[in-house]
This record gives C-alpha cells, structure tokens and sequence, in this order.
C-alpha cells in the first residue's frame, strides 16, 4: 500500500485531464473489460458529477481504500473506472456478480 501511494500521489488528479480521458483501476489479472471472465457475470455502480473537485476527492477516496481493502470484504468488487466527460464525469464500480444483490447493495 505504501508504494503505491507514493507512486499515485504523482499521478494527474481526475480534474487534471483531458476530456474522454479514463482511469483504471483493476485487482491482479483482471482486465477493464466485460469480456474477462471475472466480469462477465458482473456489473456497476455509477455515480455521474459535475464539480472536478469533488471528482478528485471521490476518486481518491476510492482508490485508497479499494488498495487498503476497506470496501471488499468478499472478493465482490474487480476495480473501478474514473471517465472524465463533457456532460459529466462518471466513476464506476464493476462488481463480479449482477445477481446477488444485497451484496451489491452493501457495496452501493
């Protein structure tokens, strides 16, 4: 967890890109697609906004504590995407099973 921080803190804040701009987040050998087989079965939540600095705040938060391993108590969530937009900026979080949801609700 420490290095990892000591690398994301050099990384641009999400208020910092260019539009159409992504950011991944994925555990260990998952890919950001729906097509890798820990997705497939899968889905999101999304939450849109449109003020950059709660953006980078929200985006923050969530990358340290899905590497701290505050949010994923059951192996549920695979990662998360951050989507800078010109109609507003969207993070993602892909969870590993549509169909149970009071996991899903638990995490939403």
């Amino acid at each position: 967890v420490q290095s990892f921080c000591r690398y994301f803190n050099w990384v641009k804040k999400p208020s910092q890109l260019d539009m159409n701009t992504n950011f991944h987040i994925f555990k260990d050998k998952i890919k950001p697609m729906w097509e890798d087989p820990a997705n497939a079965n899968g889905g999101k939540w999304v939450i849109s906004m449109k003020s950059p600095q709660l953006l980078d705040r929200c985006w923050s938060w969530l990358v340290y504590a899905l590497v701290g391993e505050e949010l994923d108590e059951n192996d549920d969530i695979c990662g998360a995407v951050m989507s800078r937009r010109a109609r507003g900026d969207r993070i993602a979080v892909w969870v590993r099973d549509k169909d149970n949801v009071p996991v899903i609700n638990g995490i939403g």
